[in-house]
């Protein structure tokens, strides 16, 4: 077949070829008078163009989307009439977004028996099915409009969320609410998902993290987790980026924050603690003689900063492992030479060699058992006072080397007071490990830390500290002023009465002990009623 002319037809998106051969009509342009004579003196009248194109129908089967693959197919265009055939004009009349001819060039005519050939390409612009037809307009009188239908099958991934949106309901705070989505895809090809993300804070996503792969016909759950940090409700979106034909998808959150619980908590003013007992148990190993000559220096500081709290106190000095007060005696401020009593004190007593022939480096042991001989018939009877503060103020160079451990001594200690919160430990101690052995405070500091005692470094001037030390005496003086809640609150729900009278300012909620402070001192018998939200679980 003589193939003169020939031509490349591509498929691209939105591409119309009307009009590209520059004719407004499409008959076509006048190659003469068609009432001329025929000078040769033949009769033309019956020659005439015919065109045939193949083939009619072009399917270009199937074509992946996502990677704009092209598919080519090849068009002939035949004249097989007697005379020449004008093809004025080349159209995609359906479907040029999918299909396209790219180099059709102009107008031209086939001689008898010629043809040209296009090479038609497909990249599918939408999933599934994809439709087209070219027209052919030329100079054929009993065709002149030949139709080419055209058919392709575009594949894309596609995405299916389930369920389109989520609502977690309402969600106490402190607790959380799981709720699971699945994202199937249900297209021809494998989806890809670049990112999973959402606008709400109190939303977390797991069991599915970005990049990830979800074969076509497969599905992968994704776990939204729930916990509200404040009361009232929250929205927001879930969005899931791939390579879906759908593109960006977006999914709707909700939830609400409620409290766990309603609490009121009451309590009824009582008389303050105005009495102080404090045991000064005192290592004397050789390393701590100088050290305590300034402790007995220091503590008329220390009997001048109490008192600025409470006049009404005990002192007491443990050398020796009998726990006695032997060489103090109970020291109060009725006490003739108290200072020259406690000087002398902490210099006399237990052994110099320390631990293990004597508890004067076991201070914990040797505070437990100063605290046994307070009973009716020990050696220290009347040393405590009920309902009053007790304080143990520790002093050594070395680790406590105790038999047992801080939680069983404070344990014991708490046997001895109306309640723990009256209860402090404090130390003057190797905080830093710079002199003694080096060894450092050991179970001294646990014990200083549960009862937020103070703890002073024996290897710097901890002398100069004395009246931070008498401070840390838990002696509240007046009325009860401090109440501990039964549970913990949301601190923004918090609503205080006082004799069934609201008070929103003149007080302050303590995260660290869970309680509730008055600026002032309450009166005794007075009324208080605490009400909150809980966070938690019911």
């Amino acid at each position: 077949m003589n193939t003169r002319y020939m031509a490349t037809l591509l498929v691209f998106s939105l591409v119309s070829v009307s009009g590209c051969f520059g004719f407004d009509e499409r008959e076509g342009p006048s190659f003469g008078d068609d009432d001329d004579d025929d000078t040769d003196g033949d009769d033309d009248d019956d020659l005439h163009p015919e065109i045939m194109v193949v083939p009619t129908d072009l399917d270009f089967g199937t074509a992946s989307g996502t990677d704009a693959e092209t598919v080519k197919e090849t068009l002939t265009i035949h004249n097989v009439g007697e005379d020449y055939l004008h093809v004025t004009e080349i159209e995609i009349k359906k479907g040029a977004e999918s299909f396209n001819i790219p180099d059709l060039g102009h107008e031209f005519v086939l001689y008898p028996d010629d043809s040209v050939e296009y090479t038609v390409e497909f990249t599918p612009s939408t999933p599934g099915e994809n439709t087209g037809k070219i027209v052919v307009y030329s100079s054929d009188p009993d065709n002149g409009e030949t139709k080419v239908n055209l058919t392709g099958q575009g594949n894309w991934p596609s995405i299916d969320i389930s369920p389109s949106s989520v609502n977690f309901g309402s969600v106490s705070l402190g607790c959380d609410k799981e709720s699971t989505i699945s994202i199937a895809n249900d297209g021809d090809e494998k989806m890809f998902l670049t990112d999973i993300s959402d606008n709400v804070s109190e939303v977390t996503t797991s069991g599915l993290f970005t990049p990830a792969t979800i074969n076509t016909n497969n599905s992968k759950d994704l776990t939204l987790t729930f916990a509200p940090t404040a009361l009232g409700a929250v929205s927001g979106t879930l969005t899931i980026q791939s390579n879906a034909w759908e593109g960006t998808q977006s999914t709707s959150l909700s939830g609400t924050g409620i409290h766990g619980s309603t609490e009121t908590d009451s309590f009824v003013a009582e008389a303050g603690v105005s009495s102080a007992d404090i045991i000064f148990a005192v290592d004397q190993s050789g390393s701590m003689d100088q050290r305590n000559k300034f402790l007995g220096s220091a503590f008329p500081d220390f009997i001048t900063a109490l008192e600025a709290i409470t006049t009404d106190w005990h002192v007491g000095v443990v050398t020796n492992d009998t726990g006695c007060f032997d060489n103090s005696g109970i020291l109060d401020s009725t006490v003739y030479d108290y200072a020259n009593l406690f000087y002398t004190a902490v210099l006399n007593g237990g052994c110099s060699g320390g631990s293990p022939d004597c508890l004067t480096e076991a201070l914990l042991q040797l505070s437990d058992q100063a605290l046994a001989e307070t009973t009716t018939y020990g050696c220290n009877t009347g040393f405590l006072r009920p309902g009053g503060a007790l304080h143990i103020i520790v002093v050594s160079d070395e680790q406590d080397q105790s038999a047992s451990t801080a939680a069983t001594y404070l344990a014991s200690y708490e046997n001895y007071v109306s309640d723990p919160d009256l209860l402090t430990v404090s130390a003057i101690v190797d905080s830093n490990t710079y002199c003694g052995d080096g060894t450092g405070p050991g179970e001294y500091s646990t014990a200083v830390t549960s009862t937020s005692g103070v703890e002073l470094d024996i290897c710097t001037s901890w002398y100069n500290d004395m009246a931070t030390l008498a401070q840390a005496t838990k002696v509240t003086g007046a009325t009860t002023s401090s109440f501990e809640l039964s549970k913990t609150p949301d601190p923004t729900s918090i609503e205080v009465e006082v004799n069934y009278t609201t008070w929103t300012t003149g007080w302050q909620y303590d995260s660290t002990y869970n309680k509730v402070s008055f600026d002032t001192d309450l009166n005794e018998g007075d009324i208080v009623d605490i009400t909150y939200g809980t966070w938690g679980c019911p």
